[in-house]
């Protein structure tokens, strides 16, 4: 008889989920699996769907080459339960020599993904978008890594990467159907995420070069290639394949086979997008009578607009987008439908309730989608609304055959402000809550999980600390998942947080060490500071050491780990001033790795917020206020190794207790060396962290040491960017241009706008990063006022892009910033006021590649009115905001075509010529003195006689020194 605590289902469909956490669900409802190795049967014969799969491979799937000798009557049990637990319908079968899952009556992810993923690559070549779209759809199966739960069991290894690997060519083929459609700026976001996480991968590599060429953007299409061809010979001594280095020539020939095949036409038309209301909580309530429902739904729609000439061109889900000649049809089609839906009897447990929004614009068609900002507007309002109710803008309203509702202005992303109104549809409730275009992300930290925040899905909290609060959270574009750390906004509002935190945090997201947890992302805007890193699974030291102390073998294993990394962090230059089991992270095996450089405690810190039990592990001169060095890293490191052996914290400021008093099982020589690693004097500690590794070593005898230790040689750094700009980082290295940064900034403290112009490959970026922003920050500092830095590229929507400039270094929340800098000419003054300090601080604002408003931004009324609020800021006496833009010479007589603003460059030029042969020299050779590095005579001189005269002379020798320094 089977359990009755235990439903057996017969005849519904299983739902099964292998791309994340296994689970197994039908009729609505989830069934408990049991314990890891009852998943694990599940998973192996899951992953052998349809074949015969012998017990002894279950055995050496559970137990490897040492099973128990109960493990056949184990792996009986472990069948029998599951049996039990999914019921009679579960197609799980005994065979000869084993079992067998069998496919009839299951819903796999996997299968379906692979199957919808076959479909869309043959529809590549004839339909692009429809491609792309069934790629979306997908890739959408996918909720975290293939056996989320299971990763690091042996016996799913090469399934994992079977899916993963079909993972990541899915995601290459969507970014080609992408690019065949024309999306190319919009993909370059997401590629730059990919390449940066599988950085071997050529492929992406290619679709990232591409899709850069197509935005105008060859330089950095070039770079990308350098990136990975560096990588490639540094690492693998091999050069790039044929493809890559093929398309290489291509852009540097400016080749026309990379150019679009095809050309859209554009014209107007009118738009209709629908969404199901509270889709996801239905469709896991009750998804049988959901499926029924929503093909209901999609039979109402697809009438409606058919009987009012339209034609619906995509499905979204739980949704449409339809195009119709005119606003007339398409409005009444929406009525229509709202009507319908409304009396339909449905079999969910509450009614299907629809939003809908209507907009009309020029749109290109293409490949049976359509393209144009138009699209982005009507997804927009449609999306801003609730279920049953029907919005436009307010210039649409004169069409609709029913009484409209004006319901004001709203700010909507990459839109603006937009005046919307709802129509009255007869018999329908007119009543709904206000607009939904809330944007800032201030309700993720209170108000639970499954919330989005720039394009993570936060998942859960996996701790909480007197600065911020940790969640574990998921990149739906890569199928990744991360750790969130969200600094509060009391913390994160501070004025010298602001001015210093995206600074501090490029640096730290350059560390590249396989025991530093890895910067993903950061940002920062009213409502927190946000760094996204890698999500390690084993929790944090501190929590492993509640259990117990370590013993020797795993606890220099730790230590060597961390060490390793906090010696590579000091050649960096990079101090942690943080060093505490809460920042010592582990993954499933154990190893550790050093975490939170202290971006926040550090800046919390000179802000005279108190910093909890950070305290503790502060090292004397710390504590005295004083300057501290890579020797206060060396005082954390000793207190660390004394919690690690003992389990306990070690005392505020002085010196550990010695180490019998607690494991009087360890070496007593251990308490000379710890005690020297924590000397009061920063000059009696040991000098370097490789120093404190072997005498800890040495105290414990070689019975514990891990791994063959070696002093190795320093490496040798090399301080040349190859064809990369230089940024804010790398201003140590950036030389030969002193006079003329000390120049751009007299100009700029003198002057409320400077243009930095000067042809392509001279080095205007670079100059503004490196040698500026570092002299800017520096006499702030000693100056009376605080100057706060933030950048932007105008892109497509400039406004949007200025919009979150400014909220990177905003110390207030303000709703509606998008909306007021587009209101009139002087939202961008009206702003910086409301946003910045209420002291005497200024705003200084980098707008990078500004001819990007003339080649990428097509609404010129957008374009005219950004300008004309540069203008206002520059011309006020009393605006606290000062503007750099750099401008390439070839475009420069775009902006002078506008009246106002070009009459502003008339006096605001800082030209940049291409370097001259002492500036070269000078660019060469201080950085190779700085870096150590020493050259055979007359080496300098000769390469940088071969492309002085060359355009773009600057990248090309940083190129070649990029190469020669590799090779030594």
């Amino acid at each position: 008889m089977a359990d009755p605590d235990v439903s057996s289902p017969t005849t519904d469909e299983y739902r099964v989920c292998v791309l994340g956490p296994l689970t197994v669900a039908a009729a609505g409802r989830e069934f408990d699996l049991g314990g890891r190795q009852q998943r694990l049967v599940l998973a192996l014969l899951l992953s052998r769907m349809g074949e015969v799969v012998n017990t002894d491979v279950l055995i050496d799937g559970l137990w490897g080459g040492d099973p128990p000798s109960t493990a056949r009557k184990a792996v009986q049990v472990h069948v029998a339960n599951l049996r039990r637990v999914l019921g009679e319908g579960f197609p799980l079968r005994t065979a000869p020599g084993g079992y067998v899952i069998q496919e009839a009556n299951l819903d796999v992810d996997a299968a379906a993904f692979e199957a919808a993923f076959d479909a869309a690559r043959a529809q590549l070549r004839t339909d692009s978008v429809g491609a792309e779209r069934g790629l979306t759809d997908a890739l959408a199966r996918w909720h975290g890594a293939a056996y989320a739960d299971l990763e690091y069991e042996p016996a799913l290894e090469a399934e994992i990467a079977r899916l993963d690997e079909l993972r990541l060519q899915a995601l290459e083929t969507r970014a080609e159907a992408g690019l065949r459609a024309g999306r190319h700026a919009d993909l370059v976001g997401e590629l730059t995420t990919l390449c940066a996480e599988h950085p071997y991968r050529e492929k992406l590599t290619e679709l990232l070069m591409l899709a850069l060429y197509r935005s105008s953007r060859q330089t950095e299409a070039l770079r990308a290639y350098e990136r990975t061809r560096s990588l490639l010979v540094e690492e693998l001594g091999v050069e790039p394949g044929p493809a890559l280095r093929e398309l290489h020539h291509q852009i540097l020939e400016q080749s026309g086979e990379l150019d679009l095949e095809e050309e859209s036409i554009e014209d107007r038309f009118a738009f209709l997008a629908t969404d199901i209301e509270s889709s996801t909580a239905m469709w896991e309530a009750d998804p049988e009578a959901m499926g029924q429902a929503v093909a209901r739904h999609f039979e109402i729609l697809d009438q409606s607009v058919t009987a009012n000439a339209g034609t619906v061109f995509k499905d979204t889900g739980d949704g449409i987008y339809a195009v119709f000649a005119g606003a007339a049809d398409a409005l009444q089609a929406a009525v229509d439908a709202q009507q319908a839906l409304f009396v339909e009897p449905w079999p969910t447990e509450r009614p299907i309730r629809v939003r809908m929004g209507v907009d009309e614009g020029p749109a290109s068609a293409r490949g049976g989608d359509y393209f144009g900002p138009v699209m982005n507007r009507v997804s927009r309002i449609m999306s801003s609304g609730h279920g049953g109710q029907l919005l436009c803008p307010a210039d649409l309203a004169a069409q609709a055959s029913t009484s409209t509702r004006d319901l004001g202005g709203a700010d909507y992303k990459g839109v603006g402000r937009v005046d919307v109104v709802q129509l009255e549809i007869p018999g329908l409730p007119g009543e709904f809550p206000e607009l939904q275009t809330e944007r800032a992300p201030k309700a993720l930290v209170r108000e639970g999980f499954g919330r989005a925040i720039r394009g993570y899905e936060l998942r859960e909290q996996l701790g909480e600390g007197a600065h911020g609060v940790v969640y574990r959270a998921y990149q739906a574009a890569i199928g990744r998942e991360v750790a969130i750390k969200v600094i509060r906004p009391e913390h994160a509002n501070q004025p010298e947080f602001v001015k210093r935190f995206e600074a501090e945090a490029q640096f730290v997201a350059q560390l590249e060490h396989p025991h530093i947890v890895s910067l993903y992302d950061y940002w920062r805007d009213p409502d927190g500071a946000y760094l996204v890193m890698q999500l390690l699974r084993g929790g944090s030291l501190a929590t492993a050491l509640e259990r117990s102390p370590w013993r020797p073998p795993a606890a220099m294993q730790a230590l060597d780990q961390v060490g390793a990394a906090l010696d590579y962090a000091h050649r960096q230059g990079v101090m942690h001033h943080d060093l505490k089991p809460a920042n010592v992270l582990l993954d499933g095996e154990g190893n550790a790795y050093l975490s939170d450089f202290s971006i926040a405690a550090r800046h919390i810190e000179a802000v005279g917020v108190p910093v909890g039990s950070t305290v503790a592990y502060l090292s004397p001169e710390e504590l005295a206020g004083e300057v501290a060095g890579p020797s206060a890293d060396m005082y954390g490191l000793a207190l660390l190794t004394y919690e690690i052996l003992t389990g306990e914290r070690p005392p505020l400021g002085g010196q550990p207790t010695p180490l019998a008093e607690q494991r009087p099982d360890l070496p007593p020589s251990l308490d000379e060396v710890i005690a020297r690693a924590a000397h009061p004097d920063p000059a009696k500690r040991f000098g370097r962290v490789d120093d404190f590794l072997r005498a800890l070593r040495r105290a414990f005898g070689t019975d514990v040491v891990t791994r063959h230790h070696e002093v190795q040689p320093a490496e040798v750094r090399n301080p040349y960017k190859g064809l990369r700009a230089f940024a804010e980082t790398d201003a140590d290295d950036f030389a030969g241009r002193d006079d003329l940064a000390e120049e751009l900034l007299d100009h700029v403290t003198s002057h409320r706008l400077t243009a930095v112009v000067g042809p392509s490959g001279c080095g205007k970026s670079s100059l503004v990063r490196a040698g500026l922003l570092p002299r800017i920050r520096r006499r702030s500092r000693g100056g009376p006022g605080t100057v706060l830095v933030t950048d932007m590229f105008p892109g497509s929507y400039p406004f949007e892009e200025l919009e979150a400039a400014l909220l990177r270094v905003s110390v207030s929340h303000q709703d509606g910033v998008l909306g007021e800098l587009m209101a009139d000419d002087r939202g961008l003054l009206r702003m910086s006021k409301q946003l910045l300090p209420d002291d005497d601080s200024e705003l200084l604002l980098v707008i990078d590649q500004f001819e990007e408003l003339f080649l990428l931004t097509h609404d010129d009324e957008a374009r005219r009115r950004f300008l004309a609020n540069l203008v206002t800021v520059a011309s006020d006496e009393r605006s606290r905001v000062r503007l750099v833009v750099t401008i390439r010479a070839d475009h420069f007589d775009r902006p002078l075509t506008d009246p106002e603003f070009g009459a502003l460059l008339r006096n605001s030029v800082v030209p940049v010529a291409m370097p001259t042969y002492d500036e070269l020299t000078r660019a060469i050779a201080q950085p190779a003195a700085a870096a150590g590095l020493e050259f055979e005579a007359g080496l300098l001189p000769r390469i940088v006689g071969d492309v002085a005269d060359e355009p773009g002379a600057l990248p090309l020798l940083q190129y070649a020194m990029t190469e020669l320094v590799g090779t030594r």
